[in-house]
């Protein structure tokens, strides 16, 4: 199939790039949503634990020993 003068035949590389950004996107959509999951899961066990009375939910680190 020619093409008329002047004008170039579409590129082959063209339709990959927004693909791969839209592939791009969609995996750090993902890996977002599942940090956020995972946050809000810890949360939650912490509130379920202060809930019910314990006082040892968080583990707090010792001091370092440094005056200030």
């Amino acid at each position: 199939m020619s093409t008329p003068k002047g004008e170039e035949p579409p590129d082959e590389d063209e339709p990959r790039r927004p693909n791969l950004a839209a592939l791009i996107a969609i995996v750090a959509l993902f890996a977002g949503a599942y940090w956020v999951f995972n946050l809000l899961e810890q949360h939650r066990e912490i509130q379920n634990c202060v809930a019910s009375g314990r006082r040892d939910c968080i583990e707090i680190a010792p001091p370092s020993g440094r005056t200030p």
